[in-house]
């Protein structure tokens, strides 16, 4: 079994949804899941012993760091307090990164379609597709989440 442990974009300048949460009702949350239409790979759920230790995390965007589950993207994080998990308790993860390009609505472009140095960070909620946003309005306990913390933006990484 393969084990996606962290998010990557290649992309220059992204808007991103984090999100991290305490599995509470298994079946209730893959029964929400099942009716959304977002990418199976902008979600996961981990065993709370799989997710990797911040001494051992090389790239990736989730980890475990003394008593929080982090999960980062850009210069931002969400954080899941799990001192009073157990290893086998399941841990719901979203890292969802639109790749805007260079030449987005995002950033600044010249008629030629060169980059000019500027993107908006002041991005609102309503800028995401309707079914990343229903996944967003679902990171609530009615899914069989307790604990959720969740974020949105966007930046450039290169």
């Amino acid at each position: 079994m393969k084990i996606r442990n962290g998010f990557v974009s290649n992309s220059s300048s992204s808007s991103f949804i984090v999100a991290v949460a305490k599995v509470a009702d298994k079946k209730k949350l893959n029964a929400w899941l099942k009716t959304l239409k977002v990418d199976k790979y902008d979600y996961m759920t981990l065993k709370l012993k799989d997710i990797i230790p911040f001494d051992k995390k090389e790239w990736n965007s989730v980890y475990k760091k003394d008593d929080e589950v982090i999960v980062e993207s850009f210069n931002t994080s969400v954080k899941l307090n799990v001192k009073k998990m157990k290893d086998k308790d399941n841990v719901f993860i979203v890292s969802i990164m639109n790749n805007e390009g260079d030449c987005g609505r995002f950033s600044g472009c010249d008629e030629y379609g060169n980059y000019q140095g500027f993107i908006d960070y002041d991005i609102d909620i309503d800028y995401f597709g309707e079914n990343q946003l229903a996944l967003w309005d679902g990171l609530n306990g009615n899914n069989g989440l307790s604990d959720v913390a969740k974020t949105y933006g966007a930046g450039r990484n290169g």
